[in-house]
């Protein structure tokens, strides 16, 4: 059970370091709201852990983590937003 969780959290994180790169690149186009908020919400992530090593505060990480969950499930649970399962590479 726990190595098919790691399983998972793994290739959610390939997917979402997929986004922000595609971001970054300016070859990634989100059409929806939810796609966009996810999007946006993504590019955060190295700022806010710079902001927690920074301060020495970890808490900001977890506000972080929580109101990513939240995003995704808004995305995930939109049937106007396709989810793809993305072949991972190692």
């Amino acid at each position: 059970m726990v190595m098919r969780s790691m399983l998972c959290f793994t290739k959610l994180v390939a997917q979402a370091l997929n986004v922000v790169n595609c971001a970054k690149k300016g070859t990634l186009v989100l059409e929806h709201k939810d796609e966009r908020d996810l999007g946006l919400h993504l590019l955060q992530f190295a700022e806010v852990v710079e902001e927690a090593c920074t301060n020495l505060l970890p808490n900001v990480v977890c506000d972080y983590l929580y109101n990513l969950s939240e995003i995704f499930s808004k995305f995930y649970s939109n049937p106007e937003c396709k989810v793809k399962d993305v072949a991972m590479k190692l």
